[in-house]
């Protein structure tokens, strides 16, 4: 968790990178296929990817140490509101992330 944590951004975000789904355990040849069919810029989307992995991953796997990554959490799902990148079938960047953690898993 304080890995994942640590590679956040000071906007909120975080970015789709080899270190990053090493924190989460996977392999970023996993994680980057399922943005196929993103709409909006491809960086905008890595990002926001990235941030609702992040965020389901620590409700998935962290939710015993809430108070510690709770405002780490508030700053990212602010942040994904604002993202410019959208899933083509319109589903949220949170419910995706949760339903692909799990088939990942």
């Amino acid at each position: 968790m304080h890995v994942l944590v640590a590679l956040q951004h000071a906007d909120g975000s975080w970015e789709l990178t080899p270190e990053f789904a090493s924190a989460i355990g996977h392999d970023l040849g996993q994680l980057e296929p399922r943005l196929s069919d993103v709409t909006g810029d491809m960086n905008e989307a890595r990002r926001a990817w990235a941030t609702a992995l992040a965020l389901a991953w620590l409700e998935q796997h962290a939710g015993d140490l809430e108070d510690e990554w709770r405002l780490v959490a508030a700053k990212g799902r602010t942040w994904l509101t604002g993202a410019g990148a959208h899933l083509p079938d319109g589903t949220a960047w949170a419910e995706f992330a949760k339903r692909s953690l799990e088939v990942l898993a």
